[in-house]
């Protein structure tokens, strides 16, 4: 057999045998089987390295916008603010991530926003590395790129100074129901010459033709006992008759329920002050001035609104003297420019205690009546025909603070004297239909409300509140 042939049976036989297939395949495989299972432990230790990374990095904008909050409400200025609370997540994010936080090449940002017109602060949070693989190498993957994103806002408790201005002319005295009225022309003695069918509004003064002569006033005989400190809380009695100004001191009282509510829910007990400044020709600013104690000081002053009405008395708070509020018209226009002074002369955005942001609340019927009583014996100036308020003055007001105005609607005269006082009666009839448009114009936009019966009144003012903790634009050209 010569070499060749021997050479071709030699191959013939090798190519048959089998014998060994199994060690060679296996041998072959294990480095594939290695690195799949190499490969998998790697992707269970990359899981849990973006599992914790995703995890700091979450807690670390939450504590940089933590940290901006806090230090914001204490005054600091916002730059500050905001490098202190980015530098605090940084180092957040570092020791949440615990081992993986000194991986190779990881890379981080935590970015906090100032808060913006809405008070809202938002923080942003970012992270990228090469997670190593052991395993890798066997594929020629030497790592794995972990990246993650965060996002979180948080709206800031915001400090708020409430100016209440309250309307107590002598219309504001008006009954608060149809059955109130009622029960009230059936009780009241004043000016029965004039009104035979009784009195509802703008009558309850102690003299001027009241009683035929002798003093006595509807105001006084819708009080429980004949206390004029008193207020009534429910409609539709005898003894106690609702009057308008009873309806918005009870709201004024859930208002400042509320209040105390939304603070206790906040963390922040002091967080707003509330005010109450009722007017008639001129502002009482000491009536009530801005107080954090809602839960007794400013309660107590608004249960005690009804009995600030007009009755005539000129005299005490009443006097004419340009100083106290006066007595007989409703000066909307005064009031307005004397709440100017009131507040701070350059308004807060409400980020701190001590930048709070101002809000005005505006009470009234709506009707601008120019005449004065500048004694108790029924001495009268100016002009008793009704009109409406100045947008000028409002205009200003806007630019120091947001106002909202609540509209008690003007209660119509349903038996006019055409007789009496210069038709006084048809004139505030026929104003009527100017006094929303002119209040409308007034308020900051958005802040426009009507109410008249009591429900509505408490309704509205709650509204108010809520809506003023938006934040609403405010004025400033």
């Amino acid at each position: 057999m010569n070499i060749i042939a021997f050479s071709r049976n030699k191959l013939r036989d090798f190519n048959q045998d089998t014998r060994g297939n199994i060690l060679i395949i296996t041998a072959l495989s294990l480095t594939t089987i290695i690195g799949g299972v190499g490969l998998a432990i790697d992707y269970s230790r990359a899981i849990t390295a973006t599992d914790s990374l995703n995890n700091s990095l979450d807690a670390a904008v939450i504590a940089a916008i933590a940290t901006t909050t806090s230090e914001i409400q204490q005054g600091i200025d916002h730059s500050t603010a905001v490098n202190d609370g980015q530098a605090i997540g940084a180092k957040a994010f570092k020791a949440n991530a615990g081992r993986y936080g000194s991986l190779s090449g990881l890379t981080s940002n935590i970015t906090v926003t100032p808060p913006d017109s809405n008070l809202n602060i938002t923080g942003t949070g970012s992270y990228s590395v090469n997670f190593p693989l052991s395993f890798g190498g066997l594929f020629h993957i030497a790592n794995w790129p972990l990246a993650a994103s965060a996002t979180s806002t948080l709206k800031m408790p915001q400090y708020m100074n409430f100016y209440v201005m309250v309307d107590v002319s002598a219309s504001m005295g008006a009954a608060a129901t149809t059955t109130d009225e009622t029960n009230l022309a059936n009780i009241n003695p004043d000016q029965r010459a004039e009104y035979p069918t009784g009195c509802t509004l703008a009558c309850h003064f102690t003299t001027y033709k009241a009683c035929d002569g002798t003093y006595c006033q509807g105001f006084i005989d819708t009080r429980p006992n004949k206390d004029v400190n008193a207020i009534c809380t429910i409609s539709g009695g005898n003894s106690c008759i609702m009057l308008r100004l009873d309806a918005i001191g009870m709201a004024m009282t859930n208002l400042l329920s509320t209040a105390q509510s939304t603070e206790s829910a906040n963390g922040k007990p002091t967080e707003f002050q509330i005010g109450i400044y009722p007017f008639i020709v001129h502002v009482n600013s000491t009536f009530q001035p801005l107080s954090t104690n809602l839960t007794t000081t400013v309660t107590q002053s608004a249960q005690q609104i009804p009995s600030l009405l007009d009755t005539g008395d000129s005299t005490g708070i009443y006097t004419w003297d340009g100083v106290h509020m006066g007595s007989g018209g409703t000066s909307l226009n005064n009031a307005l420019t004397e709440m100017q002074s009131v507040l701070p002369q350059t308004p807060g955005d409400g980020t701190s205690q001590t930048n709070p942001a101002p809000f005005v609340i505006l009470i009234t019927d709506g009707a601008e009546d120019n005449q004065i009583m500048y004694n108790s014996d029924g001495s009268w100036a100016g002009s008793n025909h009704a009109t409406v308020l100045t947008q000028s003055n409002c205009t200003a007001l806007k630019k120091k603070a947001t106002v909202a105005v609540l509209y008690v609607p003007y209660t119509k005269i349903t038996h006019p004297n055409p007789n009496f006082a210069g038709d006084e009666d048809d004139y505030a009839n026929a104003n009527i239909p100017n006094i929303p448009p002119s209040l409308q114009s007034c308020a900051s936009p958005g802040f426009y409300y009507m109410a008249d019966s009591p429900t509505d009144i408490n309704q509205a003012l709650q509204q108010i509140f809520l809506n003023a903790l938006q934040s609403a634009p405010r004025l400033v050209n």
